[in-house]
């Protein structure tokens, strides 16, 4: 845009943050505003607008518009409630008219809409303000009403998406771009200073030069003087009257000293105003140098001051005019469409953080296809269908693991599990089943951690000897998901910790100090020291060199962390000390919320047995629990089911089944039956009662097989898991090469793309020394 362009929005705050998310695929929405004071609208008021306008299209977000018709009531005594209101929507006309899309736009007066969600947050957020930093801040005295004291948190809390539960269903985190002037400046530096402690995102904002009054570039417009602007209700005659009488000029007051020297464009407002609403970059430049470069140029190409303002002139009569007949064409139904509460578009949650899965944070990178396709390239194997459906969906570094890979060297995983009951449910399956697979396919060491410490220090109905019968009962479940126990080591930090695993915790201690500690994990002044070292604990694992009997001489191998979404704090504490200790960051590949039967914002609650499908559960169990619990996003009515089709982002049979059923062309299948009602014949639509059954025979085959591995899974076995000894490979030369040894530092492997190739092009069989790595 012209105003990128030329500087007029010249600053900002974290613009690079909303960039990268979108480079990722996250979206974010736009937020701007308007203090209706007066009846009509000055150019000056258009900036933020315009700009908006542009950043809507170019971007494809939403965006909501404040009018503040609260804040006009407060500071001008001479306004009533209704007055303001009215102002408002005179307002939102003239807003609407700069050409929203009416799809993505909210615009929305505070004395009409404030309330529910949006009174909660300012709550959240006049709790975190008092008033002698409010006096700071804004100013304020003693004399002043508490609605004023009240205001600034009105203009923050739009900075949150959780504002707007109806704009933005299920997303109350999304981030927020500001377009605003310099003057807005310490309410949204106040918003991001209490982001943090809310727990959501900092807003980002994009900031505007002062856009002067006609009477000098330090001057401001003054509603008490209308000649200080041009008004979109000026006619042509005001506007040319306005520029000629009002408009500073930097040219110089005699003829042929203004020709000798040129005109001063710092001060000059008919050329300040131009380089707003000027758009053509040529015609620009040319002024420039006709009009300020006046020793530089022969006599007849030297341009005065009148005919400057004349350009002037004629570009904003332009602006007005075209702006007055698009306000001609908003009626009163378009005003109230777009001040109607509804999802602005996109409205599939997929399409706003991660078409692959939901709380991506900062620096994630999303799964997509040809990350899928290069792990299925180099391990010779189909992805897992958690990788394929997108349940691990985002990543951090997991291209760093495979170019390591590539080159032949090994890593080693690392998951864990708090065993705080007797029996897992299916949710807490989903990192172990994950870790099996990759395991396999890449051949590598897994270590797993039973954080029986953490849970004594948060259940005080529990003791020591307690946490640690539940980590070995635990332990059963997890061998029973089939890993190798040549290449896994499973723990229990009460049995474990110590020495190099100490050491570890130690250096990463002296990273974290308490204030930022309580920022990440939050804790207050009333927490056990207990729980303030865990963190230590489990980050530690992180790095090789705490398990030196595992990895004898290899105490800087890489690590993969397969971890749930809510796990993430933890291991980017370890991302960021690791550079100062000396080690590699761990990589992680995170999987989305797995959701309770009630819903899929729900959380599986360990008080609610009829929250989850259970390892220990009947197959009468699973069928009574999904048939009475599971929540459907099938329709009441069987007509209206068949006519409309099941909405699939909320069913919960469909979700698990997702998790679940592994054959991809069945839950196609399902997926349309069930799911695409309009678009089928009567046969072949599919009813809520057929899906939960199908449901119900999956998930007790995936039960009843566990639990006929678990009985297996002996005493001596888990002792077997649990031993310290270095894990397979141990020969050096197989952790550097899967295809040979002695490769340098700028081989490539052969891999088996390469040799298809090679078949390709000769149209003969590989020789045996390619196909079985001789040749390496």
């Amino acid at each position: 845009h012209v105003f990128l362009r030329r500087g007029v929005f010249f600053a900002h705050r974290d613009l690079d943050v909303i960039l990268d998310a979108y480079k990722r695929g996250e979206k974010f929405y736009l937020y701007t505003g308007r203090g209706p004071s007066s009846e009509a609208l000055h150019l000056g008021h258009l900036i933020p607008f315009m700009f908006s306008k542009y950043l809507q299209e170019a971007f494809k977000v939403p965006l909501v518009i404040q009018l503040t018709d609260d804040e006009k009531f407060t500071w001008k005594n001479n306004l009533s409630v209704e007055e303001t209101k009215r102002l408002a929507r005179e307002n939102a006309r003239d807003i609407i008219a700069c050409g929203f899309d009416v799809t993505r736009t909210f615009l929305f007066s505070d004395f009409d809409y404030l309330g529910g969600a949006f009174y909660e947050n300012m709550v959240k957020i006049g709790r975190c303000l008092n008033y002698n930093k409010a006096k700071e801040m804004f100013g304020f005295s003693g004399e002043d009403y508490i609605a004023k004291l009240n205001f600034p948190l009105v203009q923050a809390a739009p900075s949150f998406a959780s504002t707007f539960p109806q704009l933005f269903p299920g997303k109350h985190n999304i981030r927020c771009l500001i377009p605003c002037a310099t003057d807005q400046d310490s309410y949204f530096r106040m918003a991001r200073d209490f982001a943090p402690p809310l727990g959501y995102r900092k807003p980002a904002l994009i900031k505007s030069s002062f856009f002067p009054a006609l009477q000098g570039v330090n001057v401001k417009v003054s509603a008490s003087d209308p000649n200080s602007a041009i008004y979109l209700t000026d006619t042509a005659k005001a506007i040319a009257k306005k520029i000629n009488n009002n408009a500073f000029s930097g040219g110089k007051d005699d003829k042929k000293e203004h020709k000798d020297l040129g005109a001063n464009l710092e001060i000059d407002i008919p050329f300040k105003y131009l380089s707003f609403f000027l758009e053509d970059d040529i015609e620009l430049e040319q002024i420039r140098k006709e009009y300020g470069e006046g020793p530089k140029l022969p006599e007849e190409e030297k341009m005065l001051t009148g005919a400057v303002k004349k350009r002037l002139t004629q570009v904003l009569t332009q602006v007005v005019e075209r702006h007055r007949r698009t306000r001609a064409g908003v009626t009163e139904e378009l005003v109230d469409a777009f001040m109607a509460v509804r999802p602005l578009l996109p409205t599939k949650p997929e399409s706003w953080e991660s078409p692959r899965g939901k709380m991506k944070m900062d620096d994630d990178k999303l799964i997509d296809e040809s990350l899928i396709d290069r792990v299925k390239r180099l391990t010779g194997r189909e992805p897992h269908v958690f990788l394929r459906r997108g349940v691990f969906f985002a990543h951090r570094d997991l291209d760093v693991i495979l170019d390591a890979y590539k080159r032949g060297e090994k890593f080693y995983l690392y998951t864990g599990r708090g065993p705080s009951s007797e029996a897992l449910h299916l949710g807490h399956l989903i990192p172990f089943m994950f870790s099996k697979y990759l395991q396999e396919a890449f051949k590598v060491p897994l270590v797993i951690q039973l954080t029986d410490d953490e849970k004594f220090t948060w259940k005080n109905n529990l003791s020591v000897e307690e946490t640690k019968r539940l980590a070995r009962e635990n332990a059963r479940d997890i061998i029973a998901c089939g890993f190798d126990v040549t290449r896994t080591f499973l723990f229990s930090d009460f049995d474990y910790l110590g020495g190099a695993f100490y050491e570890n915790m130690v250096k990463i201690g002296r990273c974290l100090n308490y204030n930022k500690a309580k920022e990440m994990f939050g804790f207050s002044g009333e927490d056990y020291i207990a729980k303030l070292n865990f963190p230590l604990v489990q980050a530690a694992p992180s790095f090789a060199s705490t398990f030196p009997q595992l990895f004898p001489g290899k105490h800087n191998i890489r690590c993969l962390i397969p971890c749930a979404t809510d796990q993430d704090s933890y291991f980017r504490m370890a991302r960021d000390f690791a550079p100062p200790l000396g080690y590699r960051k761990p990589a992680l590949i995170k999987s989305s919320f797995f959701p309770a039967l009630q819903g899929v914002n729900v959380k599986v609650s360990a008080s609610d047995p009829n929250s989850a499908i259970y390892l220990t559960d009947t197959a009468k169990a699973i069928a009574k629990k999904i048939n009475n619990n599971a929540f459907s996003g099938g329709k009441d009515d069987k007509k209206e089911h068949k006519d409309l089709g099941a909405n699939l982002e909320i069913d919960i049979p469909f979700k698990y089944l997702s998790f679940f059923l592994e054959d991809d062309i069945e839950l196609e299948q399902i997926r349309k039956e069930y799911g695409e009602g309009p678009k089928l014949p009567e046969e072949e639509k599919m009813l809520t009662g057929a899906v939960k059954k199908r449901l119900t025979q999956v998930l007790t085959q995936v039960v009843e097989r566990h639990r006929r591995t678990r009985a297996g899974v002996t005493e001596e076995l888990v002792d077997a898991f649990m031993a310290v000894r270095p894990l397979l490979p141990t020969k050096p030369e197989s952790w550097e090469s899967p295809r040979g040894k002695m490769k340098m530092d700028d081989d490539k492997l052969i891999d088996e793309s390469l040799i298809d190739r090679v078949k390709r092009l000769t149209g003969r069989e590989p020789h045996v020394f390619l196909r079985r790595g001789v040749f390496f």
